[in-house]
C-alpha cells in the first residue's frame, strides 16, 4: 500500500478554463513562503481552486497533499456555479503540476486519520485553511500537531471574523487558545499565522 499510488493525480480530468480565483495575499507570502523553501512535503487543509498549492509548488521542491471536500464551506452558496464545479476546476488548474499534487477529497479530520495508515508520509509543512469555524480550526490544529509535532504548522484567515449566535468566533481565537493550552507561541500578521 503506497500513499503516492493510492492518491495519485488522476489521469483523466476535465479540461476547463483556468480559474485563478483564490486567496494568497502579500501577508501570506511575507510570513509563509520563507518557511516552505526547504520543505519536502506540504499538507494543505483547504485548497479551493489551488491558489496556495501553486505557491508551495513554485516556491519549493515540495510535493503537496491537497485536502478539501471541494463542496464549499458554510459561508458559500451551494448553488453558485463556481462551487458546483470546484473539484473539476481545481483538478484542471493543477494539471501542470500533476506529478507533485496529491488530492484527497474529504474532510480535514478524515484525511489526517487516513494519512496515519501511511507511515512513510511525514509532512514537514502544514497549512490550515479549511473551515473558518472556531471548533474546526482548533480540531485541525490539535490533530495536526499531535500527528506531526515536528512540522511547521501555519495557516490563513487570521483576520477572519464569524458572527455565530451573537458571539464572535475567529480563527485567531482558536490559534490563541490552542497555543495557550499547549504552551506554544505564535507569530501572525494581518492574514497569516504560524506556530513557533
Amino acid at each position: 500500500m503506497s500513499f503516492y499510488q493510492d492518491y495519485k493525480y488522476p489521469q483523466t480530468i476535465a479540461d476547463l478554463e483556468f480559474d485563478d480565483h483564490g486567496w494568497f495575499p502579500k501577508w501570506n507570502s511575507q510570513l509563509l513562503l520563507p518557511l516552505v523553501k526547504d520543505k519536502k512535503l506540504v499538507l494543505e487543509l483547504g485548497s479551493w481552486l489551488g491558489r496556495s498549492a501553486r505557491e508551495w509548488i513554485v516556491n519549493s521542491e515540495a510535493d503537496v497533499i491537497c485536502v478539501d471536500t471541494w463542496e464549499g464551506s458554510i459561508e458559500h452558496n451551494k448553488d453558485d456555479q463556481r462551487v458546483i464545479s470546484l473539484y473539476n476546476t481545481f483538478m484542471s488548474n493543477q494539471r501542470k503540476w500533476c506529478d507533485r499534487i496529491f488530492p484527497m477529497r474529504m474532510t480535514s479530520i478524515k484525511a489526517i486519520l487516513e494519512l496515519q495508515k501511511y507511515p512513510e508520509v511525514q509532512p514537514d509543512f502544514i497549512y490550515i485553511d479549511a473551515s473558518h469555524q472556531y471548533e474546526d480550526v482548533y480540531l485541525d490544529l490539535s490533530m495536526c500537531y499531535n500527528a506531526y509535532p515536528n512540522a511547521v504548522i501555519c495557516g490563513d484567515d487570521w483576520g477572519w471574523h464569524n458572527k455565530t449566535q451573537g458571539k464572535r468566533q475567529t480563527v485567531q481565537e482558536a490559534v490563541k487558545e490552542f497555543c495557550k493550552n499547549y504552551n506554544l507561541e505564535f507569530e501572525a500578521n494581518r492574514w497569516a499565522w504560524r506556530l513557533k
